[in-house]
Parts: C-alpha cells; sequence; structure tokens
C-alpha cells in the first residue's frame, strides 16, 4: 500500500505522498493572502476614525493590492497586448498615396 501512495502524480509528475495530490498552489495562497490584506485595508479606510493621510496611505495599498492580484492572475495591462496584424495586399491608404505621387497619364492622342 506505501508503494501506491509513492507513485508520480500525472498531473504534475512529482512523487505523491498521501492518498490525494496537493490541490493547492502558492499563487493560489498567495492570492487568498492578498484578498485577506485588502479586506483589513478596507475596514482600516471604512473606520471614521482614520485620519486622511492614513487613509491616502491605505487607498495606495489597496490599490497595490489589487495590481498584485492582476500580476498573479497573469493578467496583462489593459492595452500592454497589440495583434500581430499583417496585411496580405496593399491598404487603402497606401494605395491611395501611391496613387497621388504617381504622375498623371498622359491625354489620349
Amino acid at each position: 500500500m506505501d508503494a501506491l501512495n509513492r507513485l508520480p502524480n500525472a498531473r504534475n509528475g512529482h512523487a505523491q505522498t498521501g492518498p490525494h495530490p496537493p490541490t493547492r498552489t502558492h499563487k493560489h495562497r498567495a492570492y487568498l493572502e492578498l484578498i485577506e490584506i485588502q479586506a483589513l485595508v478596507l475596514s482600516d479606510i471604512r473606520n471614521p476614525e482614520t485620519p486622511p493621510a492614513a487613509r491616502a496611505q491605505l487607498a495606495r495599498a489597496y490599490d497595490v493590492c489589487e495590481e498584485r492580484k492582476r500580476i498573479l492572475r497573469n493578467r496583462p495591462l489593459p492595452g500592454s497586448l497589440r495583434p500581430d496584424v499583417k496585411p496580405n495586399g496593399k491598404t487603402r491608404s497606401t494605395l491611395a498615396r501611391t496613387l497621388s505621387l504617381s504622375p498623371a497619364p498622359e491625354p489620349p492622342k
């Protein structure tokens, strides 16, 4: 029975130490910690006894937590990805420029 528990896990290739492989990753735990930190920050922001300067720092901390959550989810910054568009033929603006720069056709004789 002990040999069955040490079979490699098909999902990650590591030896299995118990009856079930671990299901949570390090990123998942970090994400959950960020959510807890954000909840604490938000409760301090909503506290009426918090001075304005501290609220500004807490708002910055909340924003940093949102940024870290985006990174852990592997989401790019909005607008940072551009599609690789390669025109197959001449585009309309290129064609218009070519026509305007070409010499005028000679009148028929």
